[in-house]
C-alpha cells in the first residue's frame, strides 16, 4: 500500500496539468490520451410524446415509451429480488421494498403524462432516503438519458435549435478519465462524467 502512496505523492509534484474542465474538475495528474469521437443524433425521432431533460443550454428529449420501460424493467427487477429473498434477510428486503417504491411512484408519474414531462422531477435511487436525492435529478435518470444520447436515440435542442451530432471528449490520465459531450464548445456541455480508474 505504502508504494502506491508513494507514487502517487510524486506524480502530483508533477508540473503538466489536464485540465479537463476548469468549471468542473482538474487534474493533477498530467494527461497522456485525448479522443474526440462523434454522436450522430437518429434524424427520425421527434418530441411528440416524449420526456425531457434540460441541462443548461441542452434539451434533450427521450421518447415517453422507452422511459417507461427502463422504470418497468428497474421495478420488475427490484420486485423479483424481493420474491427471490422472502423469508431472508428483513433489513434488505425492507431496503428493496423503499427502492421498489420509488421505481413504482416514478413509472406512475410517467404514465400518467399528457404532455412532455420534466425527467428531472423523478425521485429514483437506490439507498436509505435521503433529503438531497429526494430533490430529485437522480442520477440514474441522468445516467440513462446520457447513455440514449450516445447511442443517438435522442432529440437534442441546443440553445434552441435541433441538432443531429454531438462531439464527445475522452481525455485520460494515468489515474482515471474525464468525459464531456457537447455541441460546439467543450466547457458547455450536455454530460460531463468520470470514466473508469486505470489501476
Amino acid at each position: 500500500m505504502k508504494p502506491i502512496l508513494v507514487l502517487l505523492l510524486l506524480l502530483t509534484q508533477l508540473k503538466g496539468v489536464s485540465q479537463v474542465d476548469s468549471n468542473k474538475f482538474s487534474s493533477p495528474f498530467p494527461a497522456v490520451d485525448s479522443i474526440y469521437s462523434e454522436i450522430q443524433l437518429n434524424k427520425s425521432l421527434d418530441t411528440v410524446n416524449a420526456c425531457y431533460w434540460k441541462n443548461g443550454d441542452y434539451k434533450i428529449f427521450i421518447q415517453r415509451e422507452k422511459v417507461l420501460n427502463y422504470l418497468e424493467e428497474y421495478y420488475l427487477g427490484i420486485t423479483n429480488a424481493m420474491q427471490t429473498n422472502l423469508g431472508g434477510d428483513t433489513g434488505l428486503q425492507g431496503r428493496n421494498k423503499m427502492y421498489a417504491t420509488r421505481y413504482l411512484k416514478a413509472l406512475i408519474q410517467v404514465k400518467e403524462i399528457d404532455s412532455s414531462f420534466n425527467l428531472r422531477s423523478l425521485v429514483v435511487y437506490t439507498g436509505y432516503d435521503n433529503a438531497e436525492r429526494n430533490k430529485g435529478n437522480s442520477a440514474e435518470i441522468e445516467a440513462y438519458v446520457r447513455q440514449q444520447v450516445e447511442n443517438g436515440q435522442a432529440v437534442v435542442y441546443y440553445k434552441g435549435q435541433r441538432v443531429f451530432k454531438l462531439k464527445k471528449r475522452v481525455v485520460t490520465d494515468i489515474v482515471m478519465s474525464t468525459i464531456n459531450i457537447y455541441y460546439d464548445d467543450d466547457k458547455n456541455y450536455a454530460f460531463f462524467y468520470f470514466g473508469h480508474i486505470n489501476w
